[in-house]
C-alpha cells in the first residue's frame, strides 16, 4: 500500500469543515474568530511565542501576565486569578491539587467532567457521588438539588462540594442555595465553571460562582 505524502488529511478536513460556512453552535466561544480582535486574528501565528523576556512566564509572572491576572480578578470580583493552559481541564486538576487533601470526602455530581475525576485521583480525595436531576423528556442530566446535597452533608461528613456550573446542556442548580449549604456545614464550594465565564456580567444570567462563596471557580474564557 502506497502513501500519498503530498496530502495533509487533518488540514484538509479542517479546511472543508470551516468552508461550509455554518453557524458555529459549538465551543470555543470566539465562534470561528468572529469575536477575536481583527489584528490578533491576522497575526495569530506571529504571536505563538514562548516564555521570552518580553512576554513574561506563567510559572512566575512579573510583567504583562501578572497585570492581566490582576485585571481579570478585578473584573470578576475575586481576590486572585491565575491564567492557565490546557483549558478548564488543567484548571480542574490544579484545583484538586491545591484545594483538597488525600482521603478527604468530596461531594461530586455524577455528570462531572473527567478532568474532575482525574484531579480526585491525583490528589487521592474520596468522591461521594451525587445523582443530578434527570430530565426524562430530553434524556439529559441537569444540576444538583440542594436537598440531595444537604442529605449528603448530613450523612457523609464531606468537607467540600464540587459542582458543574452550568451543565453541558446549559442548565444550573440553585447555586446560591448550594453556597449557603457549604457555609452551614463548613465545606468548600468548588466549581467547574468551564462554560460560565459570562455569568458575572449580566443580571439576567444565572448566579456566578464568584458571588456564591466559591473557594475556586475554573473558567474557559
Amino acid at each position: 500500500m502506497g502513501f500519498e505524502h503530498s496530502r495533509a488529511p487533518l488540514f484538509e478536513s479542517l479546511r472543508t469543515f470551516v468552508e461550509r460556512d455554518q453557524a458555529p453552535f459549538y465551543s470555543p466561544g470566539h465562534k470561528g474568530g468572529r469575536t477575536i480582535d481583527p489584528w490578533l486574528r491576522e497575526n495569530i501565528a506571529a504571536v505563538d511565542l514562548n516564555n521570552l523576556p518580553d512576554t513574561d512566564t506563567l510559572h512566575c509572572p512579573e510583567g504583562p501576565i501578572l497585570e492581566a491576572e490582576r485585571l481579570i480578578a478585578d473584573a470578576w470580583g475575586v481576590p486572585q486569578s491565575f491564567l492557565m493552559v490546557q483549558g478548564s481541564t488543567g484548571g480542574n486538576i490544579a484545583v484538586a491539587l491545591t484545594a483538597l487533601r488525600p482521603d478527604e470526602p468530596v461531594l461530586v455530581a455524577r455528570n462531572a467532567h473527567k478532568s474532575v475525576l482525574a484531579g480526585l485521583v491525583q490528589v487521592g480525595a474520596r468522591p461521594v457521588w451525587l445523582e443530578p436531576r434527570w430530565d426524562a423528556e430530553f434524556g439529559v442530566a441537569h444540576g444538583l438539588d440542594a436537598a440531595v446535597v444537604a442529605r449528603a452533608f448530613e450523612t457523609t461528613g464531606a468537607t467540600a462540594l464540587w459542582a458543574l456550573h452550568p451543565t453541558y446542556y446549559g442548565t444550573t442548580g440553585d447555586l446560591a442555595a448550594l453556597g449557603d449549604l457549604c457555609r452551614r456545614y463548613g465545606a468548600r464550594l468548588l466549581l467547574d465553571g468551564a462554560h460560565s465565564p459570562h455569568f458575572a456580567f449580566h443580571p439576567d444570567l444565572p448566579t456566578p460562582g464568584e458571588q456564591s462563596g466559591a473557594a475556586a471557580t475554573v473558567h474557559s474564557v
